[in-house]
């Protein structure tokens, strides 16, 4: 397992913990953008109701030969 996956299993164990054993649940949560993925912000904002201040993870500028964001265009007409 990667190691950034590691580390959000860990905060989220930890999160839910302190919830259990502590009775406590932040209001906000700051960390690097290694913490930034939808995956994780969707999980904090919608399922923990935590306001985080985190650098959203940007893989706009790929450098695996794979398309980035900026491949694409939106034609609002088409909504496509």
């Amino acid at each position: 397992m990667p190691i950034r996956q590691a580390e959000v299993r860990s905060v989220r164990q930890m999160l839910d913990r302190t919830r259990v054993l502590f009775n406590l649940h932040p209001e906000r949560l700051a960390a690097d953008t290694a913490y930034g993925t939808a995956e994780m912000l969707g999980w904090l904002v919608e399922e923990q109701c935590i306001e985080p201040h985190i650098p959203v993870f940007d893989k706009s500028a790929r450098k695996d030969g794979a398309f980035s964001a900026t491949d694409f265009t939106y034609d609002p007409g088409e909504d496509a």
